[in-house]
């Protein structure tokens, strides 16, 4: 939830300031779609996008790789959050310095949230057995729905308690998305670097939390 709280967080600050989504990639391929037709500006605001969450990805794997070679799982998990913290703090100095700025000089803002994004779409693949996404609320929010639908229809599966985690796993997703993004707006009317800093309290918290569930002994891929 955390971590999904962060996501909604910065796609309502990339949505504001720059009219383009940074988590929610399938959103910017209906943006480069849309604006194609009125905006060229928002077309290379949505391409950086994607193309920097990307390479965050890539790059983020191969780092991940090479510091649980050289360490640990957890030390590869605690860069991955640190890095994301840095890109969204780096991108809320610009806001707060340069919150006026328009058309391509919002580039390197975008291209900063962006690659914070796919820096944490890496960071959680599997809790508790179950594959887990935090950059985007759709698949999850129809498994949410899904299973509550069939727990609803069948006694059986309401008493399993396995069903029961695997909805609130589901469900942490969306809700999160929500919050963080509600929480986003709120702040926003401050100053959107204001948002951008409770996105990173948020990745801050969630690295404490993570930190207390490994030690807990939980299944954390």
């Amino acid at each position: 939830m955390l971590l999904a709280g962060v996501s909604g967080c910065v796609d309502v600050v990339a949505l504001v300031y720059a009219g383009v989504f940074v988590a929610n990639q399938t959103g910017n391929l209906v943006v480069v779609a849309a604006a194609s037709l009125s905006s060229s500006t928002r077309v290379v605001l949505a391409v950086t996008a994607l193309i920097s969450f990307a390479a965050a990805v890539v790059g983020g794997a191969y780092a991940r790789r090479g510091i649980r070679r050289r360490w640990s799982q957890h030390a590869a998990r605690m860069a991955l959050l640190g890095a994301e913290i840095v890109l969204v703090l780096v991108a809320g100095v610009l806001i707060l310095v340069r919150p006026s700025d328009r058309g391509l000089a919002l580039l390197v803002p975008v291209a900063l949230l962006a690659a914070s994004q796919g820096a944490q779409a890496i960071l959680i693949t599997r809790l508790l057995g179950s594959g887990i996404r935090t950059v985007a609320a759709t698949g999850p929010l129809t498994d949410t729905l899904v299973n509550s639908v069939e727990a609803v229809a069948d006694p059986e599966q309401r008493r399993d308690p396995t069903r029961r985690r695997l909805l609130m796993l589901a469900g942490a997703t969306p809700g999160g998305y929500a919050v963080g993004a509600a929480l986003a707006a709120l702040a926003a009317r401050t100053g959107l670097h204001i948002s951008l800093l409770l996105a990173s309290v948020l990745a801050a918290v969630a690295a404490v939390v993570l930190t207390r569930v490994e030690r807990d002994g939980l299944d954390v891929a």
